[in-house]
């Protein structure tokens, strides 16, 4: 069953956190937020919403979980926490 009020929210909460981005210069390959969803989780990493599978500074993204990420490279997996940078 999906909560209709998270789907209808996801589109401005993604636009807020990366408007927090911008407004941050410093701004490299830092977690700034997660959108958790069972279905399709995201995050924000380095100003980019990136989902599980995708590559961001060299590290794939392995799981998206509601209070952190997990990025893996070179077989090692890094956890990443909201405020943290690569």
């Amino acid at each position: 069953k999906r909560d209709y009020a998270l789907n209808v929210r996801l589109p401005q909460l993604k636009r807020q956190l990366l408007a927090d981005e911008a407004a941050e210069p410093e701004v490299i390959n830092k977690l700034t937020g997660i959108i958790y969803s069972p279905e399709s989780p995201v995050a924000v990493i380095g100003g980019k919403i990136v989902k599980t599978g995708q590559i961001v500074a060299n590290h794939k993204v392995v799981a998206i979980h509601k209070e952190s990420v997990e990025l893996k490279k070179d077989g090692n997996v890094l956890t990443l926490k909201p405020g943290y940078s690569l």
